[in-house]
């Protein structure tokens, strides 16, 4: 049996399908993208550093290879100018550095050295140009490398 749809309801459907079509062609509802730069150039293993997005907070998790490094990540199609930033440090024995930028702003500074604290939570305000994308630079060392 043929049911009968409103036109008004049809209108909607087909507005709502023309409105999302025309904004994920220009990118509005894209969602926020990390790119990880490694830009400690020693011959030695490097750190692994890994980035991505959980929800609305940026997830950073640094892996000890050689516990000295620094890192920059690239964030494309941001919705706001402010980020949650969660870094983890793994097989760490004890951060002697760990500090955060954007742009040419410093934004945390680990204030203990010799610091046992692996686990940063940082409400991270993003310095950038650009309305959509920014870096956020991490550099740290651990005192037992």
């Amino acid at each position: 049996m043929l049911k009968v749809v409103p036109v008004s309801l049809l209108l909607l459907l087909l507005l709502t399908l023309a409105f999302s079509a025309s904004a994920s062609a220009s990118g509005s509802f894209a969602r926020p993208t990390v790119k990880v730069e490694n830009l400690t150039n020693i011959a030695r293993e490097n750190d692994e550093v890994s980035a991505a997005y959980r929800g609305s907070r940026l997830l950073v998790i640094i892996r000890h290879r050689r516990g000295i490094g620094h890192a920059k990540l690239i964030l494309d199609n941001l919705r706001r100018k402010s980020i949650r930033l969660d870094v983890r440090f793994l097989d760490f024995a004890m951060l002697e550095g760990f500090t955060i930028g954007s742009g040419s702003k410093q934004i945390f500074e680990l204030s203990d050295s010799r610091s046992e604290r692996r686990k940063f939570t940082l409400p991270i305000v993003l310095s950038s140009s650009s309305e959509k994308s920014a870096s956020v630079d991490l550099s740290w060392v651990d005192a037992y490398r």
